[in-house]
């Protein structure tokens, strides 16, 4: 559509030119030509169009943009914040060092674990580093991650809440273990079994829970490390690496919530003093109640109480 528009008509126009959006041009006629005029962009000053008002648009949709990306950022930083010490900094090592592998700033031949290299080489970074690696990205890597993220998560927010250093105590007390083991087994990489290992105390802990396996499978919490070794064996994988992670886990478990509990059982694994000192700083709220299917022994279903001694508690009940 072309419309022509006089000078008289221009500074009626004026207010619909600071809407719109179009081109314009000016002729040697002292008027002012639009072209495809439905929506007119800018201001016309002197006769000549300008786009300003679409750039002012364009800068308003870039500043909204930038607006709501700062926010989302905000918003993953804060909920990054929320995630428990431990967990928060065994993830991220375990996502950066794949990361690194996979943009080729290092080899897994530099993780791996090998004896040899760290008693003649004095390569002591080995001793970490290969339970960080995961493999290369893809659903294997992904599957670890999610379960290592969830479990451990809910050990340090659930039996471990408040106790931080106990909670550390318990991934040294497995790594120097499965490190024992994997000299004997020739294995390279124990992250798999570290995962498998914070499944089986979270499982063993919440007895009553239910599961549900990509929807196939229902059974309870004590039987998910198991069902996760099927499914490893399913695809091809080694079940020693499972096997491992699910022997150090009992250990532990044994050593921690059942000999105990036993008639002259007595806890062995204390957690030194500068490990309480330096991560158990604040002290736990008084008032938080632990939800049952977090509590050590499972759910706790209350004490039984004799009617004799309710009325030695209340010597008055009878008066």
């Amino acid at each position: 559509m072309r419309r022509t528009v006089g000078r008289r008509k221009l500074e009626q126009s004026w207010k619909c030119l600071e809407s719109s959006h179009s081109y314009c041009r000016r002729s040697t006629e002292d008027t002012v030509v639009f072209e495809g005029c439905s929506q007119l962009p800018g201001s016309v000053i002197g006769g000549a169009a300008c786009e300003s008002g679409g750039e002012a648009e364009r800068g308003r949709g870039v500043e909204e943009r930038w607006s709501i990306g700062t926010m989302a950022y905000h918003s993953l930083l804060q909920e990054y914040r929320h995630i428990p010490v431990v967990t928060r900094a065994y993830t991220t090592a375990c996502v950066l060092t794949t990361a690194a592998v996979q943009l080729e700033f290092i080899t897994p031949f530099q993780l791996y674990f090998n004896p040899d290299l760290i008693v003649k080489k004095y390569q002591v970074w080995r001793l970490l580093t290969n339970f960080l690696f995961f493999g290369p990205l893809g659903f294997s890597f992904l599957f670890n991650m999610i379960f290592l993220y969830r479990y451990c998560r809910m050990l340090e927010e659930g039996s471990f809440r408040g106790r931080t250093a106990d909670f550390l105590l318990m991934f040294i007390f497995g790594g120097i273990l499965m490190t024992l083991f994997g000299v004997f087994a020739s294995l390279f990489f124990l992250g798999q079994a570290f995962t498998i290992m914070l499944v089986y105390i979270w499982s063993r802990r919440n007895p009553f829970v239910r599961m549900n396996f990509f929807g196939l499978l229902n059974f309870q919490a004590p039987f998910l490390p198991w069902v996760l070794m099927g499914f490893s064996l399913l695809l091809g994988n080694s079940v020693i690496v499972d096997l491992l992670g699910i022997v150090v886990g009992h250990i532990y478990y044994f050593l921690e919530d059942i000999f105990p509990n036993q008639p002259g059982g007595v806890k062995l694994l204390v957690t030194p003093g500068f490990l309480k000192a330096i991560f158990d700083v604040a002290e736990e709220d008084p008032n938080y109640n632990m939800l049952p299917e977090d509590r050590p022994v499972g759910f706790n279903w209350g004490r039984e109480q004799r009617f004799g001694d309710q009325n030695e508690q209340n010597p008055d009940a009878h008066q």
